[in-house]
């Protein structure tokens, strides 16, 4: 899994805790649309992911200001 920051940076994650998932705990300080991709190990593979998101209710930051906006948009490029 690859999350692209606005400005383009990348944080990506396989396998967290040695196990067939992946996970990438990071603060979306940046204004702007970000992008997750999420590739097979295997080339040509298929198969159901699940997405999950989460708020850190223990974070200094975590009431969204007014201008924040949560949207999620599925898609192919």
């Amino acid at each position: 899994m690859i999350l692209q920051s606005p400005s383009g940076e990348t944080v990506e994650n396989d396998d967290a805790d040695s196990t067939s998932r992946s996970l990438i705990e990071t603060e979306l300080s940046e204004l702007g649309t970000y992008n997750v991709v999420v590739t097979s190990y295997d080339v040509g593979s298929t198969g159901d992911y699940s997405l999950e998101f989460a708020q850190d209710a223990g974070s200094p930051s975590s009431a969204a200001a007014p201008r924040d906006v949560i949207s999620l948009a599925l898609g192919e490029n």
